[in-house]
Order: structure tokens, then C-alpha cells, then sequence
């Protein structure tokens, strides 16, 4: 299992990317997207993600609250009861498949609506 810091540096390391990308395209209007929810990875059935996933998102939202960043939660839109993504989904427990994606588009699409007014 990684460590507390391990784990931190991955979330820091995320934001730091973000804050560079807004920093040179600040004329881009910005939404971001929680990570999708998974609780295992079939290629690497050691891993259990669900709660890092919880922990990274909890993070990007705050900085989208402090930067005044819209967040959008796909993350509720189609996690189980396991915390992992709906088989309906995702048959990898991962990756959405095409009705995965049914229900994200318009979440993404009035996401992006809301952030060009």
C-alpha cells in the first residue's frame, strides 16, 4: 500500500497541472470533471482505488470552489453501492461503455452549456 504522502503528491500533482493548464489558456472556459468511480481494476486485482478516487475527487472539487471552478460530479452520476461504477457502465469496472457514456454526455453537455453563458 502507498503511502499518505504517495498519495498526496498524486493529488498535488494533479492540481499543479491544472492551475499550469488555466494559467495558459485563462480564456478557456473550464469544467472539471470528477474521476469516474472504480473499486478494483481487473489488471491489477491488489488495488483497491475506491477510496483514493474519493479522496482525489473531495480534493478537485475544493479547488474548483476556491477557484471559482465549475465541478462537475459524474462520479454520483454512475457509482454503485460498492463504490465502484454500475456494471450497466462499465464492463471493466472502469472504463464507460457506450451506455456509460449515455449518461454522462449530457451532464458534460449542460456542464459546458452553463460555463459559455
Amino acid at each position: 500500500r502507498k503511502s499518505e504522502a504517495y498519495n498526496q503528491y498524486n493529488t498535488n500533482y494533479a492540481l499543479t497541472w491544472f492551475q499550469k493548464a488555466k494559467i495558459e489558456a485563462s480564456k478557456i472556459k473550464v469544467v472539471l470533471c470528477s474521476v469516474l468511480p472504480a473499486n478494483r481494476f481487473v489488471w491489477r486485482p491488489a488495488l483497491t482505488p475506491a477510496d483514493k478516487v474519493i479522496e482525489l475527487n473531495t480534493a478537485l472539487q475544493a479547488y474548483a470552489k476556491e477557484e471559482n471552478i465549475l465541478y462537475l460530479d459524474l462520479y454520483a452520476a454512475v457509482v454503485d453501492d460498492k463504490k465502484g461504477m454500475k456494471a450497466a457502465y462499465a464492463k471493466d469496472g472502469v472504463h464507460p461503455t457506450v451506455e456509460g457514456y449515455k449518461v454522462l454526455e449530457p451532464l458534460v453537455e449542460e456542464a459546458i452549456k452553463r460555463v459559455k453563458k
